[in-house]
């Protein structure tokens, strides 16, 4: 068991998710004084507050736990880190909507600093007497696009899952945890937030797009998944020392893992947005019969 604490104990996720943590009750605190002086309920920030912690309890969880220990032995508790870090910390912490109290939570020059960046990135003309920066302009007008964090997400899961890489990254432990790991986060919260919304962000997509997108997902988890399962042949030389039946077995468990939890999140995801999809279509029902009435 020393041996499991010694691995984990100083994963650099634990400095950030300290940071990111202390960052938010600053602000948070700042923002419930503030919604209570409006005479509003500050209920359902908290519940959101409780999500977006919950989902830096599963991010600590798939880095810092015995999790991570033994996913460099066994393939199918890899699967499970990849799947805490890609399919459930990231919707918890879209739904849990930090931005707010993270931006309130920083120091006022930092804060003062990101509204100069902003001003000076606005793909559009007229920037108040700011300089622009173009390339950074362009860089935010490409990484706005709706599609960008969805294809993105499914590259990154297909790359991640191939055995060159997989092999490359594990035997590299600073690529596994910042490329492997931060791009499975930050894309998937980037695919959520697309789905969701997440105050003050709107989904870009329209209901029929988020549907397509979380179908897409789905379908290449499953790909993914399929290939673990049926490969009649080991996949990834990391976990060749088990050999032979040990491995093959692991490696088809890993892809039911994979398939079942990849699933459990998709299809309530996706019949959820359906609902809304229809939803926001009978409240529009009426808004177009009225404009017809009034136009006739």
């Amino acid at each position: 068991m020393s041996a499991v604490f010694r691995h984990w104990s100083f994963d650099p996720f634990l400095v950030v998710a300290l940071v990111v943590a202390a960052v938010h009750g600053r602000g948070l605190r700042r923002h419930l004084r503030a919604v209570a002086r409006a005479g509003r309920p500050t209920g359902p920030w908290l519940g959101q507050a409780a999500l977006f912690w919950a989902g830096l309890v599963v991010l600590l969880i798939s880095v810092m736990s015995p999790v991570d220990y033994w996913s460099y032995t066994y393939l199918s508790l890899h699967v499970v880190q990849h799947i805490l870090i890609s399919f459930i910390a990231p919707p918890l912490i879209v739904l849990g909507a930090p931005w707010v109290p993270l931006l309130l939570g920083l120091p006022l020059g930092l804060r003062r600093w990101w509204g100069t960046v902003l001003q000076r990135t606005q793909p559009r003309h007229g920037n108040g007497g700011q300089p622009s920066w173009p390339t950074a302009t362009a860089i935010r007008a490409f990484l706005a696009k709706p599609w960008v964090p969805v294809v993105g997400f499914n590259i990154v899961m297909v790359v991640w899952h191939l055995p060159g890489p997989f092999d490359w990254a594990e035997s590299h432990r600073w690529a596994h945890i910042w490329l492997g790991h931060g791009s499975f986060f930050v894309l998937g919260v980037g695919l959520w937030l697309q789905v969701f919304g997440s105050y003050p962000f709107r989904p870009v997509f329209p209901p029929p797009m988020r549907v397509a997108s979380l179908v897409a997902s789905n379908a290449v988890m499953v790909v993914v998944a399929m290939s673990m399962v049926m490969l009649t042949h080991d996949l990834y030389g990391w976990y060749s020392f088990r050999g032979g039946a040990a491995q093959q077995s692991d490696q088809q468990i890993a892809g039911a893992i994979l398939w079942v939890c990849g699933e459990i999140t998709f299809l309530p995801s996706i019949l959820y947005t359906v609902m809304q999809w229809l939803r926001e279509a009978e409240d529009a029902a009426p808004t177009a019969a009225s404009v017809h009435r009034v136009a006739t």
